[in-house]
């Protein structure tokens, strides 16, 4: 069952007439759609699906980014303390931009996660923190 209507009225120019309705829009950013300006989803299952792909890009990208932030030679702690401020960022889009888009389910999922995450790098932070009062403890006893 079609919801919407594809009246061609040139060669290069088509006109859809649909509902309107609360749809999700964007532009396609591949060169072969580009006379496409715009693209309106109005299927809530698609646009669900939609969501829930652009949820995992964002979560595997800031992910990945953590690890790399984590792994790297720099002991100072600004890389941990910029992994949990992407954590926290993370958050708070799941709570505010994904909370009617997506399920409950899902949501919850990215939750847990994500708040496993935040204890490995509160852990990491902890554990650095050790480290630098153990080195000062160390360094202010061999003064004389």
């Amino acid at each position: 069952m079609s919801k919407y209507i594809i009246k061609k009225e040139s060669i290069k120019k088509a006109h859809v007439s649909y509902q309107t309705s609360n749809g999700y829009e964007f532009t396609p950013k591949n060169k072969q759609y580009a006379e496409i300006k715009k693209i309106t989803v109005l299927d809530s299952d698609l646009k669900e699906q939609i969501f829930r792909q652009k949820l995992a890009k964002e979560y595997k990208k800031i992910v990945s980014y953590i690890y790399n932030l984590l792994n790297t030679t720099n002991d100072d702690g600004t890389s941990t303390l910029v992994a949990y401020t992407e954590l926290k960022r993370l958050k708070q889009l799941l709570a505010y931009k994904y909370e009617e888009k997506v399920q409950q389910k899902v949501l919850e999922k990215y939750e847990k996660k994500l708040s496993i995450l935040e204890i490995e790098v509160k852990k990491l932070a902890v554990q650095l923190y050790q480290n630098r009062t153990a080195e000062l403890n160390a360094s202010k006893g061999a003064r004389r």
